[in-house]
């Protein structure tokens, strides 16, 4: 999929299920999907496949509520609701570790992306 595809989701999900003014996916059913549903082994939850993370910003008192889809190789959906800020990643690292491929993910979100809305990028 590519990066502009994972964009118009973000949005998707952003409208509560609406693109372009037409319902797409029932609001009722992506805000369940969006809720925790599964417990986790690490901080983050995971509802209807949907990851629920926290993202540091500023501080690390001050934490954005995330949500997030993952593909295997890179691929990144990020959706922070608060900021309407939508973050489509695509890359091609295939041969690293899912733990890898999530730590460079992270990073791009809390070394570029997150500093730059605060102005400190």
């Amino acid at each position: 999929m590519r990066a502009p595809d994972l964009l118009r989701i973000g949005q998707m999900v952003l409208g509560n299920g609406a693109w372009q003014g037409k319902q797409i996916v029932p609001a009722d059913w992506l805000k369940r999907s969006t809720e925790p549903a599964v417990p986790l082994d690490w901080p983050g939850k995971y509802g209807w496949h949907w990851y629920l993370v926290d993202f540091p910003v500023g501080t690390p008192s001050r934490a954005e509520p995330t949500i997030a889809a993952i593909g295997w190789g890179g691929q990144r959906l990020f959706i922070l609701p608060r900021l309407e800020l939508v973050v489509a990643m695509n890359a091609g690292n295939y041969g690293l570790s899912g733990i890898e491929q999530s730590r460079i993910a992270a990073t791009v979100m809390t070394g570029a992306v997150l500093p730059s809305l605060r102005g400190d990028g």
